[in-house]
């Protein structure tokens, strides 16, 4: 495996979204043709997978130079609805270029200042619906086909340039339909930075992700995990593993995070029957907003848990090369169904380094052969009981932007050609006690933050902080070394919290 510094820089037409490989994995011929085998397989059973065609002839799988359409939101992820918007959209802005036109369900002007002031993102218009939402916000890919000022917004860049790009954080049907709309209203070709809606909806599945686990790496590779159809089944399956394990799990195979799991100690399932452990599921999903929707996944929660690394992979078109790893990063995650607040370059031996690698290049691979493009990462779990093995199972497939890939890139706009060493992301609440502003925040924050071609090292809010439940602060430190990165980070909480 190739060293980072013998690999350049990726290059493509869009200069805000900067591609810098870690390192240069291969896959060895019998990995070759083994990806191949699965992957023939899966496009004779499905040809409808790589479905970006359906959209053409103005609408096409890349990027480009063009003014970008961009947006951040959520919706569309299993159980991700909301009444509220998440401060949270204002991540992708970060990815902004001059020209672009970012939108968002509710606009956070201090915040925008900030981008233009500390990052020099000028030229930047920002839109939102402007509109009294219902019982749940209305997707973004929506909003900009059906809201006529945005839609009226979007038209006239689109117009004046010629041809679009569109970045979207989950690149779904709705956002390839609103291509499409544009492409067709307007006139013009429009790019589409992220993959088909089918195979990006495989991709993000957790059950056929673990599938393709199997098939790849052998049953070892992952925890003990079952697709189940019905509450009945489900709660059978639970109370079985119960008696083995030690927490066990029930996952939404389409939703993200932590908002899709439900983990149970097997302690607190003594006792219980299987008619118990079912009305305590159902009513918990409810709770959560499920539709109801099967099968679901049924699982062994892993436990001695000593790493959560997350390997970050930029997939180009299969014609320009193999997927490009830009690095694995070591997740902190809390509570019991695994909250993601904030990540790090992971510090593990080389030994681990390349079995990740190696084996996440398998995943990404794979994902090319059936038209994957653009932005995906997969995460996975190293556990180490006492007295047994290390263990490393994969658990997730992340077909869209995230909580590690924004900063990354962002990171990587800022300084290409030598990649800060300190690197560290903050996404946490800290509670409902300090309640600030946008420019409460920049204020309090004066003096740790990083400013565009002024300092070398700082502090970057990647959004508003949330305030209508509780105060959510999300922030990436940039360094020339990890201690720096931290103390940087330390400081900054202990700042917000004393107030």
């Amino acid at each position: 495996m190739e060293a980072a510094s013998d690999n350049p820089l990726q290059t493509h037409e869009r200069a805000s979204l900067t591609i810098v490989p870690c390192c240069k994995p291969k896959l060895d011929k019998e990995d070759e043709a083994h990806v191949q085998t699965i992957a023939n397989r899966l496009k004779r059973d499905e040809p409808a997978l790589d479905g970006s065609t359906h959209f053409a002839p103005l609408v096409q799988r890349g990027l480009s130079n063009a003014p970008a359409l961009i947006f951040g939101d959520q919706q569309e992820i299993s159980l991700f609805s909301a009444k509220t918007p998440s401060r949270l959209e204002y991540r992708m802005a970060t990815l902004a270029q001059p020209g672009d036109i970012v939108a968002v369900h509710q606009r956070d002007k201090a915040f925008e200042d900030y981008l233009s002031k500390h990052l020099n993102l000028t030229d930047i218009t920002f839109i939102d619906p402007q509109s009294a939402q219902g019982n749940n916000l209305t997707p973004m890919s929506v909003e900009c086909r059906t809201n006529s000022q945005m839609r009226s917004a979007i038209d006239r860049i689109a117009r004046k340039a010629g041809r679009l790009q569109l970045l979207a954080f989950n690149t779904t049907g709705n956002v390839w339909r609103l291509a499409q709309d544009i492409s067709q209203r307007c006139e013009v070709n429009v790019s589409v930075a992220g993959p088909s809606p089918r195979v990006a909806r495989r991709a993000n599945d957790k059950i056929w992700f673990t599938n393709r686990v199997r098939e790849l790496l052998g049953s070892d590779a992952l925890p003990p995990t079952h697709g189940v159809f019905g509450p009945a089944a489900a709660a059978g399956h639970i109370a079985r593993l119960a008696k083995s394990n030690q927490r066990v799990v029930l996952k939404i195979p389409d939703s993200a995070g932590s908002v899709g799991n439900i983990a149970f100690d097997s302690n607190d399932l003594s006792g219980k029957n299987v008619a118990d452990i079912r009305n305590e599921l159902l009513d918990i999903l409810q709770s959560r907003g499920w539709h109801e929707r099967y099968p679901v996944l049924v699982g062994v929660w892993d436990c001695d848990v000593i790493s959560s690394p997350s390997v970050q992979i930029w997939m180009p078109p299969a014609s320009d090369g193999l997927p490009i790893v830009e690095g694995v990063f070591e997740q902190s995650v809390q509570g019991e169904a695994g909250t993601f607040i904030g990540a790090r370059r992971a510090a593990l031996s080389q030994q681990l380094h390349e079995q990740l690698v190696s084996e996440a290049m398998l995943f990404a691979c794979l994902l090319q052969n059936l038209g994957y493009y653009g932005r995906c990462s997969f995460d996975a779990i190293i556990s180490q009981t006492p007295g047994a093995r290390r263990s490393l199972h994969w658990i997730e497939c992340n077909a869209r932007w995230g909580g590690v890939s924004i900063p990354l890139t962002l990171a990587n706009n800022l300084q290409p050609s030598d990649p800060h060493s300190g690197f560290v992301i903050v996404q946490q609440s800290l509670g409902d006690a300090n309640s600030f502003s946008t420019q409460q925040v920049i204020n309090l924050l004066d003096g740790l933050l990083y400013e565009r071609h002024k300092s070398s090292s700082g502090l970057i809010l990647l959004s508003p902080p949330r305030q209508n439940m509780e105060m959510r602060i999300n922030f990436l430190v940039i360094a020339d070394a990890q201690k720096t990165a931290e103390n940087l980070a330390d400081m900054a909480i202990k700042r917000l919290l004393d107030q």
